[in-house]
Parts: structure tokens; C-alpha cells; sequence
């Protein structure tokens, strides 16, 4: 299987401090998720993995930037299936720090403690070299994916993997050292299906034209861009080619029926997968809202049989209570009387040793 990772930035807005890079620092180092067969996978790309945080505030403090943005924080992360050691995974996040961020201090972290083997990216905002501050795009974002891709595809290519992509073929296939063989179908991700990637690799080309070139000096390249291939041989034209007719664009429309129909064609697949992807999205509310219904009402009866047996605990322990109450009263009256009784005996002797005495006086 292709080892394709996924890159992506860490919001840490609220963490942008001192304090903020120190834990993050910390995170990306501990031993728990970083230690693989004895070994600390952690690296420093011009600085000491053991002393990052003090050397990036060192050069922060050289430069006086200790303000704003203090870190950037980025993942590649592996997908669970494929057959990456975390050695290789360390190995291929250095290389990817050192082409990326040139001039800059990054700690470069492997954790392997998850399904999925992540490398982590703490880098420093100020370069080490002139003081610039790094910053991060949509476009930069998108160079660092391309050439982490390079990278994943350079090192399963070397371990004996091979890639066979042709014009005429509908999918890629990639067969493994041992000659097990994949179709590209079979992936895990939809994105790096053929015809996905190559209708990717369309848009990429068609915003870095446009950003590159001025509108009225596009007719060079747009006769390089008319030829993209997909699967059994179908092109796609450009949009831009002149025939007369506005296009979708607002530019110019396809030179030629072969090319409008392939257009159609592309489009018409495109429409069908994002057809069959809304159907999907429809059936998962529908069955959410299924569910949710079912849970409601299970929760509205249990709420009611729960009301009922705590109403009927309370009158039974009430009429508990008043019977007790009552045993209790009746204690009290009968322990009053004989407190009465008794605060009474020794005037009734007393008159009765009286009487005795009158009666003997009188004998």
C-alpha cells in the first residue's frame, strides 16, 4: 500500500505564549509516545531536541520577536494500514523539516503510542539566520503536502515498490517488494483514486497559471494544459482555448466538438460522484434522524417510569414516616405518664404514712 500521510497545521491560537510553546515542547517529547525499541525518537533541526525551548527564545530574544505568533505546530500522520516502522517515520519527517523549513529551528517528534504513527513539528516563528518571521498559507500549506507526498512515494519506490500509471489504464498499480500487487481502488482514501488525483492536479496547474501569468499572455500555456489524459485515453481540454463561446469560466470556451465532449464526459463524473456522495450524506441523516427519534422516545419513557417509581417510593416512605410517627407519639404519652406517676409517689406515701401513724395514735 502507498504510503501517503496526511499533513496538517494545529490551530493553537489560545496557546501562543511562552508558557504555550513550553507544554507543547514538552507534549512532543515524552517518552511514553516517542520511545520505540529503546530508542527516543526525537531530533532537532538546528538546535538540541534537549534545549529546544531555550533556543528558540534565545533567538526570539536576539532578534527582539517575542511577541505575536510564537510557534507553528504540524502533523504527518500515517495511516494505521501501512507497513511503516517508526524509524522510517522519523526518518522521512526529518528530511521533509530540513527541505520545508530552511534557516529555521524545528523539533521533529515520532510518536508511536496511537493507531496511527505521527511525526510532530514544533517550529520556531523566527528564523535563526535573519530574524523573519515564518508564515503559513493556503499555497505553503499545499507545498508541504505535495513534497511530503514526494517524500512517501521516493521511499516506497526505494524499498522495492513500484507505481504503474499510464494513459491507457484506469487505475494505478502498486506492487509491493514481494510482487503483491494493488489497484488503487483499493486504498483507503477515495482522494488518490486516478482519476481524483489527475482532476487535481488539473485545478493545481490551472491556479498556478493563473497566478504566474497575466490573462491576456495565456494562450502559450493553455495549448500545453488542453492535453491532460484520464483513464482510456479521454482528455481533458482546456478552458481557455479560443472558439468564441463563453465558457464556465467566463473565458474561453473548448476549440472543437472531441474536446466539448470529453469535457462533458469529466463532468458528467464528476456530477455522478458527488451525486452518489450526497445520496450517501442523505442516507446517513436520514438513519441519524432515525435514530435520534427512537432514542428520544426511549428517553421519554424511561424519564416517565422513572418519575413514577421515585412518586411511588416517596408515598410509600411518607406513609412509613406518619405510621412511625405515630408509634412514636404514642411512646411519648405513655413515657409522660409515668414520669407523671412517678414525681407523685412520694406525696402518696407521705399520706399514707400519715394515716398510718393518726390510726396508731388513736388505738
Amino acid at each position: 500500500m502507498e504510503r501517503i500521510a496526511t499533513v496538517k497545521f494545529i490551530a493553537s491560537k489560545k496557546s501562543q505564549t511562552r508558557g504555550g510553546m513550553s507544554v507543547i515542547v514538552k507534549y512532543c517529547s515524552q517518552d511514553r509516545k516517542t520511545v520505540w525499541n529503546d530508542k527516543k525518537l526525537v531530533s532537532g533541526i538546528n538546535l538540541v531536541p534537549q534545549s529546544s525551548f531555550s533556543e528558540m527564545m534565545n533567538t526570539k530574544n536576539q532578534y527582539s520577536k517575542i511577541g505575536g505568533r510564537m510557534f507553528y505546530h504540524l502533523i504527518q500522520s500515517f495511516h494505521s494500514d501501512e507497513s511503516i516502522t517508526p524509524e522510517m517515520t522519523h526518518e522521512i519527517g526529518l528530511k521533509l523539516a530540513n527541505e520545508i523549513f530552511k534557516g529555521y529551528e524545528v523539533k521533529v517528534a515520532t510518536h508511536s503510542d496511537t493507531e496511527h504513527i505521527q511525526n510532530h513539528f514544533v517550529v520556531n516563528s523566527v528564523s535563526f539566520e535573519n530574524g523573519l518571521k515564518y508564515h503559513s498559507d493556503k499555497d505553503e500549506i499545499q507545498r508541504i503536502r505535495d513534497y511530503s507526498y514526494k517524500l512517501c512515494k521516493d521511499y516506497m519506490e526505494n524499498e522495492g515498490y513500484e507505481v504503474k500509471w499510464t494513459d491507457t489504464r484506469k487505475n494505478i498499480t502498486y506492487t509491493t517488494p514481494n510482487g503483491m500487487k494493488c489497484r488503487d481502488n483499493k486504498l483507503h482514501e477515495l482522494k488518490y483514486i486516478k482519476k481524483n488525483m489527475e482532476y487535481e492536479f488539473i485545478n493545481r496547474k490551472e491556479i498556478i497559471r493563473r497566478i504566474k501569468k497575466p490573462v491576456q499572455d495565456e494562450s502559450a500555456e493553455n495549448r500545453e494544459y488542453s492535453a491532460v489524459r484520464f483513464s482510456n485515453t479521454e482528455q481533458l481540454g482546456s478552458s481557455d482555448k479560443s472558439s468564441g463561446q463563453p465558457d464556465r469560466d467566463g473565458g474561453k470556451s473548448f476549440s472543437g466538438s472531441y474536446e466539448q465532449e470529453n469535457y462533458d464526459r469529466l463532468s458528467q463524473q464528476i456530477l455522478e460522484i458527488n451525486s452518489d456522495q450526497i445520496e450517501k450524506l442523505k442516507a446517513i441523516l436520514k438513519n441519524y434522524q432515525t435514530t435520534m427519534s427512537k432514542t428520544s422516545e426511549e428517553c421519554s419513557e424511561n424519564l416517565k417510569q422513572t418519575v413514577t417509581d421515585i412518586t411511588s417510593q416517596v408515598g410509600i416512605r411518607n406513609e412509613e414516616y406518619s405510621k412511625n410517627f405515630c408509634k412514636m407519639k404514642e411512646h411519648q404519652q405513655k413515657v409522660m405518664k409515668w414520669l407523671v406517676a412517678i414525681a407523685f409517689l412520694p406525696t402518696v406515701i407521705q399520706v399514707v404514712w400519715f394515716l398510718i401513724q393518726h390510726i396508731l395514735l388513736q388505738g
